[in-house]
């Protein structure tokens, strides 16, 4: 028994001063690798990679061969990685940086091709190989995986957004573009991961070039896609971002009429730009609902909140004559006729009020207005509390 266990305490032993053996050496190789003493780490790693071949200790070991120009022990060293992980295809992406390294152009190219070739219809292997030529700036390769792999793939995933992502690396902003749309016309619902992908800048650090040229493409894949919808949306969606309102609204427009719509995507628009002070802009779209007739579905929100926009426009300190205070004035009168009474044309007498008492001096209309829309039916009890206590007083005068 005491035999037993002297021969379990040795066993123990020589395991102990194994693993410390290990961690020393790889201590002293990650010491030397740091300090750049790649000469010194060699031998440390050649030990460390021998008992455990990882990625992280054959990437050391390599960087130390190459950076200390032993290209013969690197080069054998990436052949037995690559008999260990023949799936691991960006193992010749080493290889042929290596070869190109020695200035080695023939072969750096049969490196390179020859990860390509051994691709399989293994989506993770596909990616792993596109990725890692884009980070070494061999797009032409990256393409040739990606397309490969569409290939292999069979469709089922075509690789439109890597594909995109290196045209963007190459400055190619047409092609980017273009590859991009490519996967809207696959499904609508890449929409956010396209708008994601174009990256387009807006404000002051706009790339005015870039997004004058994604335009361009996206009108020619309206024209040659009329019946879908989502690239008139993406344009629309840039303008918006852009606030370039004028000609958001004739895309709008455009599109509102293609699709029969009734005006609910202008009547949207048109908020859009309330919301962003572009009252003018505003104006017109509400028009447009205006003009699609009085049966129509947002008639009477496009005409209460048209008013709105007008009376904000000349709240917010706009320019205006006495001529356009008339004209709104009657506007405002005529859409308190046609409209039937209801909470928002309560709202409608309260503005024409303060338009009347502020703005022309009309503090007796006002008044008798305000009286009007104070004695509106008890649904309005909300707006009577408002109106009660609020801008006009019974005492002559406005505020």
């Amino acid at each position: 028994m005491k035999r037993l266990a002297l021969i379990g305490f040795l066993v123990l032993g020589l395991m102990s001063n194994a693993v410390c053996q290990v961690s020393t050496d790889e201590q002293l190789a990650t010491q030397y690798y740091q300090n750049k003493e790649y000469d010194k780490a060699i031998p440390y790693y050649e030990k460390i990679y021998s008992k455990n071949p990882s990625n992280y200790n054959y990437h050391n070991y390599l960087d130390c061969l190459v950076q200390t120009k032993d290209y013969k022990s690197a080069e054998k060293l990436v052949k037995k990685q690559i008999k260990q992980e023949p799936e691991n295809l960006v193992l010749w992406i080493d290889m042929g940086i290596l070869y190109q390294t020695e200035g080695e152009d023939k072969q750096t190219k049969d490196a390179f091709e020859k990860g390509i070739h051994n691709l399989t219809a293994d989506r993770n292997q596909i990616l792993a190989l596109g990725q890692a030529f884009l980070d070494i700036k061999q797009w032409d390769y990256a393409l040739a995986t990606y397309k490969k792999g569409k290939s292999l793939m069979k469709d089922d995933y075509p690789f439109l957004f890597e594909t995109g992502a290196v045209y963007k690396a190459m400055g190619n902003i047409t092609a980017m573009t273009d590859t991009y749309l490519d996967a809207l016309l696959l499904s609508p619902s890449y929409i956010q991961s396209v708008q994601d992908a174009l990256q387009l800048n807006f404000g002051e650090d706009k790339d005015q070039a870039q997004n004058t040229i994604i335009k361009k493409e996206l009108l020619k894949y309206i024209q040659r896609n009329t019946e879908n919808e989502i690239f008139s949306e993406l344009l629309i969606w840039i303008m918006i971002q852009e606030k370039d309102y004028a000609n958001a609204l004739v895309q709008v427009k455009a599109l509102d009429k293609r699709k029969h719509e009734g005006g609910w995507r202008v009547l949207t628009l048109a908020r859009t730009c309330v919301a962003n002070d572009s009252y003018d802009i505003a104006i017109q779209a509400f028009q447009y609902v205006i003009d699609m007739g009085a049966k129509g579905e947002y008639y009477s929100q496009a005409k209460t909140e048209q008013l709105k926009a007008m009376y904000q426009k000349l709240a917010s300190g706009g320019t205006y004559s006495q001529a356009d205070l008339l004209e709104l004035q009657t506007k405002y009168k005529q859409t308190l006729k046609e409209l039937t009474v209801y909470s928002g044309t309560v709202q409608l007498m309260q503005d024409l009020a303060h338009i009347e008492g502020f703005y022309m001096g009309e503090t007796d209309s006002a008044i008798a207005l305000m009286n009007e829309a104070i004695n509106a039916p008890r649904y309005f009890k909300y707006h009577q509390s408002i109106l009660s206590n609020g801008t006009c007083r019974h005492t002559g005068s406005c505020r």
